[in-house]
């Protein structure tokens, strides 16, 4: 599931066998602490479902609402790394 191939899709900056590699949130927020496998989803709300490639670290976030702006972005991957790098 991890052998990625380069994605040029704003939510992940590699995609395996239905799993997106995610170093920054849409392009935005990047993470202090390595990449993230999961899920962004993008339907009526937005959520963010990532975990380490061990399984030591993982973050679930979920807004009520589709984030639009960048500063909305900034703001959700500054909560999502901050959990899941700590």
């Amino acid at each position: 599931m991890l052998r990625a191939v380069p994605s040029d899709w704003d939510e992940s900056d590699g995609y395996g066998l239905g799993i997106g590699e995610v170093t920054a949130l849409m392009g935005m927020a990047a993470s202090p602490c390595g990449a993230g496998w999961g899920h962004l989803g993008l339907g009526g709300h937005t959520t963010v479902a990532l975990a380490s490639e061990r399984g030591e670290r993982q973050v679930v976030a979920m807004v009520n609402g589709y984030v639009l702006t960048e500063e909305a972005w900034e703001a959700l991957g500054g909560l999502a790394w901050d959990c899941y790098c700590h």
